[in-house]
């Protein structure tokens, strides 16, 4: 979808990404991409989840420490995501989006 021509606040619409994924991107008037990106979200969290209990739980017959190796790749996953959406939408919104 396209992007609304008004003008925008950069701030608010990564403020609005670093409270919900997907929302500084709808802010922008990127409605496709922002409800696309919320889907993605919640399925990130979710898989990542379920890959952290049942892996980690398997693992942690073996050895304890793999279980926080992988709690932490996946909170790293999530965080890379996160933090690529607030970026997303503050650049947008300044208008530098590549």
């Amino acid at each position: 979808m396209e992007q609304s021509s008004g003008i925008k606040n950069a701030g608010l619409a990564a403020v609005l990404s670093a409270i919900w994924v997907g929302a500084g991107q709808l802010y922008n008037g990127q409605i496709g991409k922002g409800i696309t990106m919320m889907i993605c979200w919640v399925g990130l969290i979710t898989v990542a989840g379920l890959i952290a209990g049942a892996i980690g739980g398997l693992l942690f017959l073996v050895n304890p420490m793999l279980t926080l190796l992988v709690g932490l790749v996946g909170v790293a996953i999530v965080l890379v995501y996160w933090v690529w959406g607030i970026r997303d939408a503050y650049r947008t919104a300044k208008g530098t989006a590549a």
